[in-house]
């Protein structure tokens, strides 16, 4: 990668890995994909949400949140042949989609690695049935939509005003 602050780059980096660890991981079937590079003042949340922060030559928020019915369907999938108790299962919903978010940020940072640089990124945070994310005068919100047979993921990018180089 020539420059990994270029937002579009990053916004596909983390999309097709997403995408990739959908349809490998756990055969859900992506029927489209959008990438939108727009200011956005307003993130509208989905059923559940799942958040890291990444330091280093890149600095941002990654969120990735869901439609109820994809990430009951993940999680069935995620966790086939685990027996799991009633009275556990929301706990481990959440930690499936904390994994989750993990394991694509992960991955992903092979692809935005730059010679002697580090990219360190925080747990995740997990947020159910959170309304909204509202933006700060000094960030940028990107996203991408992930549809699939079974609903909708939602990735947002959120970066520093001033950290923003933009494609054209």
């Amino acid at each position: 990668m020539s420059d990994v602050k270029d937002s579009r780059q990053v916004v596909e980096v983390i999309t097709s890995r997403m995408v990739s660890f959908l349809e490998n991981e756990l055969g859900v079937v992506v029927d489209s994909k959008h990438i939108y590079l727009r200011d956005v003042p307003l993130i509208n949340l989905g059923y559940l949400t799942t958040l890291v922060s990444m330091d280093g030559h890149i600095s941002a928020l990654f969120v990735f949140t869901y439609d109820k019915p994809l990430i009951e369907t993940v999680f069935t999938k995620y966790t086939e042949g685990i027996d799991i108790a009633e009275n556990e299962r929301d706990i481990y919903l959440e930690e499936c989609a904390g994994e989750i978010i993990n394991t694509v940020i992960g991955n992903a940072t092979r692809d935005l690695e730059q010679k002697d640089s580090l990219l360190t990124f925080s747990p995740p945070v997990v947020l159910k049935e959170a309304k909204n994310l509202i933006k700060k005068k000094n960030a940028k919100f990107f996203n991408a939509e992930i549809h699939t047979e079974s609903g909708t993921l939602n990735l947002f990018y959120i970066v520093p005003k001033d950290a923003v180089k933009e494609s054209r």
